[in-house]
């Protein structure tokens, strides 16, 4: 059910809130990546919700693309 919710309110997002979402994302994966090498990181957990969080920013933004 929470990943219909989180997929509902990517879908009500117009394409350029979308990217900057997206551009957020890949920010706060690089950070968590850092903590990870350092041995700091207190969540792994994010870093796989931050990566699919991106890929479905992706799809929406293609099938907007795509006049769906």
């Amino acid at each position: 059910m929470k990943n219909k919710e989180t997929l509902d309110a990517f879908r009500k997002k117009n394409v350029p809130e979308l990217k900057a979402q997206i551009h957020q994302n890949n920010k706060d994966l690089y950070e968590l990546r850092a903590k990870a090498a350092v041995g700091q990181m207190a969540a792994p957990h994010l870093v796989r919700r931050l990566k699919k969080d991106i890929a479905r920013c992706n799809t929406i933004i293609s099938e907007a693309e795509a006049g769906k």
